[in-house]
């Protein structure tokens, strides 16, 4: 996987250079014109969304047990702090 800009990516797929993977509303015109093909298509509704908690192994501090069981419980709820809602 390459990491470039955009635009550079979309270039190179449409000269045939390979692959990229976009929302469809960044190449719709391109799919109309035959510049490009769609290989697949992912519905969101397909696809689980959430979150991760990722933790070294090992015991957890008292602080770190408190916060998961928070995090949790605004998972549950459906709350999150204004800040955290995208």
């Amino acid at each position: 996987m390459t990491h470039l800009p955009a635009y550079l990516l979309l270039q190179a797929a449409r000269d045939g250079q390979g692959i990229v993977n976009t929302k469809r509303m960044f190449v719709e015109e391109d799919l109309r014109a035959g510049r490009l093909v769609c290989l697949f298509e992912d519905s969101v509704e397909d696809v689980p969304v959430g979150y991760f908690l990722v933790r070294q192994p090992g015991p957890m501090r008292e602080p770190l047990k408190r916060f998961i069981a928070w995090l949790k419980r605004q998972a549950q709820t459906g709350s999150a702090p204004a800040a955290a809602r995208v």
